[in-house]
């Protein structure tokens, strides 16, 4: 048999049902538009926020890192850290004293501190904006932040001028002259200055008692059980403080978050398609019919039926992808600068395996969506077309009602064909679901919502005035006599 090469005539066939049914196919063609769109812009933007939330919760605490133990740790502990494949790095940071006051100033409420420099160098870097200097080396040199001139009571001073201070530690109380080693400024530690290892080894403060180990996570997601196990291998003490972050805690949590408003998102999109592409087969089975008796194979009426679904179905899919990136990167950096928002504070960034999901997903829904309807057009004879009807009434009787004709004939409509009438409503109600989801998210982020969760107070009136002397002077007011 002369193989019959039909390729062209399907080709034509195909674009011109899509241009005979422009309303049906545009609906299709919006829709697959919408889901690529959505698709992408809730991994984007859904990993743009997590980084977001790193980079708020390094600001907050003025260091990079996940988990902090608190009240001290053992050289044990330590070791045992530092062998953890899952940890990335460990800093340790440590009390040193207290200023009490300075030649410019008798009320100073400034802390000492000292850190080693994988905390310097590695987890405060991210927090810093300008550094000039370098870290205290010698006994008598301090690092200060550029807010801390004002509270040592001179502005004016800068890296290598000489101060005087009174600081207290477990030792005793002291004044001395010091250098300035350096000036910083950025996020975090805004009441500590910081020490060289030189002037903290005469302070009696002990890394067992009052050290703090900062620990840095290997991946930005992690298991609860994960943070459990990590915690029982340290065998802590009653005293000592297992304090994972707020942003590590819930990391996997909005992780899971996001791959289910993608999912739900997908599963929309996928009943849609499934729906519109079931009426529109349905509704043709005698033109498919037709087809078939005049010559076309079961395999060219698949092409055929393929054809015609991919045709807006890819368009739609591109559309909707660039439309993803036109958006999450310049309308959105847009719309933060027209608000006052800086763009540093949200950093934008495009994942290629983003871009690769979202088709992936997509053709996937447009697959599924069409492989049932196909099915159905592929199945049925020339014969059994010209008698085909979707919905066949089960013969039962049914008693008449006076009133409400148009409700009563309506409802029956639904019950005749009630696997079409479930797939809209499923469709209805998981489409009315992924806004609920979405406007919920965006109204959480409100500042009402977010910021009482940091700070809830307009503002604080403190007296900075008061010295030890005046405290020690005060008498109660109400006494036994």
């Amino acid at each position: 048999m002369l193989a019959n090469n039909n390729k062209a005539v399907i080709k034509k066939l195909a674009k011109n049902s899509v241009k005979t049914n422009k309303k049906q196919y545009g609906i299709l063609f919006l829709t697959v538009i919408l889901s690529s769109f959505m698709l992408f812009c809730v991994f984007t933007i859904g990993m743009t926020y997590l980084d977001s939330s790193r980079l708020q919760n390094t600001r907050l605490n003025g260091a990079e890192y996940d988990i902090t133990l608190l009240n001290g740790f053992t050289p044990e502990q330590l070791h045992t850290l530092d062998q953890d494949p899952d940890i990335q790095s460990t800093g340790m940071e440590t009390y040193a004293g207290f200023i009490k006051s300075t030649e410019f100033d008798p009320t100073v409420e400034l802390g000492l501190l000292w850190c080693d420099e994988t905390f310097w160098d590695d987890q405060m870097a991210p927090a810093r904006t300008v550094l000039k200097g370098s870290y205290p080396q010698k006994k008598n040199e301090i690092m200060v932040k550029k807010d801390h001139l004002k509270s040592l009571g001179n502005e004016k001073l800068s890296v290598g001028d000489p101060i005087t201070l009174t600081y207290e530690n477990n030792t005793g109380t002291y004044t001395e002259e010091f250098r300035i080693s350096g000036i910083w400024d950025g996020y975090g530690h805004a009441t500590a200055l910081f020490v060289s290892k030189a002037f903290y080894e005469e302070t009696g403060y002990d890394l067992r008692s009052d050290g703090i180990l900062s620990i840095k996570l290997a991946h930005n997601y992690v298991l609860p059980s994960s943070l459990q196990s990590m915690e029982k291998s340290l065998e802590l003490s009653q005293r000592q403080i297992f304090a994972p972050t707020a942003y590590i805690e819930n990391s996997f949590k909005l992780l899971l978050g996001i791959c289910g408003l993608a999912l739900v998102i997908c599963l929309s999109a996928y009943l849609l398609i499934y729906n519109i592409l079931y009426l529109s087969v349905s509704g043709k089975i005698r033109y498919y019919g037709l087809l078939q008796s005049l010559g076309m194979t079961k395999k060219q009426l698949i092409s055929f039926l393929v054809r015609q679904t991919l045709l807006p179905g890819l368009a739609g899919m591109c559309i909707g992808i660039l439309s993803g990136v036109v958006l999450c990167m310049k309308f959105v950096p847009y719309i933060l600068e027209v608000f006052g928002i800086a763009a540093e504070n949200m950093e934008q960034h495009f994942h290629p395996a983003v871009l690769m999901i979202s088709i992936a997903v997509t053709g996937a829904s447009l697959f599924f969506g069409i492989k049932k309807p196909i099915q159905i057009a592929a199945r049925v004879t020339p014969v059994e077309a010209t008698k085909y009807r979707d919905c066949i009434s089960n013969g039962k009787g049914y008693k008449k009602r006076k009133g409400a004709f148009f409700w009563r004939m309506a409802f029956e409509q639904l019950k005749k064909g009630k696997k079409k009438t479930l797939v809209v409503l499923l469709s209805l109600t998981i489409s009315l679901s992924v806004f609920y989801c979405l406007t919920t998210i965006i109204s959480s982020q409100g500042e009402r919502t977010l910021l009482p969760n940091y700070w809830n107070a307009d503002f604080i009136i403190q007296n900075q005035s008061r010295t030890e002397e005046d405290i020690a002077s005060l008498q109660p007011v109400i006494t036994d006599s």
